[in-house]
């Protein structure tokens, strides 16, 4: 369920992460049509802003083909996956800020070459996102990354480095993730926070959601929050529902079902 309250700042905090919402589910389809029938590129060739709840594959294809060169603020909602070439020969795009959400987890990488000058991505998937073939480079414009709902994530295989490796210049990291069902891993939080502090040393705001598999559902309590943050200056807020992990460094999600909350004691 949607929050309908007002927005919940966040200080120091990018503001599109709060008026942007997390999920889309309020629009109907013949108000897209509508709309998307006068967004051509014969008519708005010029277009540099575009935000929409959701958007056809017939569009998706038209932005993603350059057909509005002018575009640099493109936040597309739900989407049904987009298929960009393989061979990696699609003209560059240069968006500043993209949000796409529902794709396949392979598209992320192609995502990122193509649109390599992004400052703010907002990027969800429902499946896994599989190692980096072509990227050799980090992309250091990138300000404002959120990730989710990625499945089999892990923390201490590489993976979790590599992607963090990416974005040295990160000051807001929202990241959801689901541990393997078929291979848990037992997460080492200090490990995760030497991760964040070496890769990312200019992170301000931090969100970072886990859901556990196995062993690791019932392998906290509130011994284990206070301890957990004092590993990283980020980790200040821990709460913990069923299966869901969530530390944060700048409070308490609204609104989220929780069996147990645990507060730095300076930020209660």
């Amino acid at each position: 369920m949607r929050c309908k309250c007002q927005s919940h700042s966040i200080n120091g905090g990018n503001r599109l992460f709060e008026i942007y919402p997390t999920l889309d589910n309020e629009w109907h389809p013949h108000y897209l049509n509508n709309i998307e029938n006068i967004i051509r590129s014969d008519i708005c060739s010029r277009l540099q802003s575009l935000v929409l709840p959701a958007t056809s594959p017939e569009l998706i294809q038209l932005i993603f083909h350059g057909e509005f060169p002018c575009l640099r603020i493109c936040h597309l909602g739900q989407c049904k996956p987009i298929i960009l070439p393989s061979s990696m020969t699609i003209q560059q795009l240069n968006f500043r800020q993209l949000t796409i959400r529902e794709q396949n987890g392979h598209e992320l990488e192609r995502i990122l070459l193509v649109c390599s000058s992004l400052v703010y991505l907002d990027f969800s998937c429902d499946n896994v996102i599989p190692p980096f073939i072509f990227i050799n480079r980090c992309f250091s414009s990138m300000k404002y990354l959120r990730l989710g709902r990625l499945k089999n994530f892990f923390f201490h295989n590489g993976q979790f480095d590599f992607l963090l490796s990416l974005f040295p210049n990160l000051l807001q990291f929202y990241l959801t993730a689901n541990q393997c069902r078929e291979h848990v891993e037992t997460i080492i939080f200090r490990e995760i926070a030497y991760y964040l502090r070496h890769r990312c040393p200019l992170l301000k705001i931090l969100v970072l959601c886990i859901y556990m598999q196995g062993h690791m559902r019932s392998s906290y309590s509130i011994g284990n929050f206070k301890e957990i943050t004092e590993m990283h200056s980020l980790f200040n807020y821990i709460e913990k529902c069923d299966s869901r992990l969530m530390i944060t460094s700048h409070g308490f999600i609204q609104h989220h079902v929780y069996t147990r909350r645990y507060a730095r004691p300076s930020f209660k």
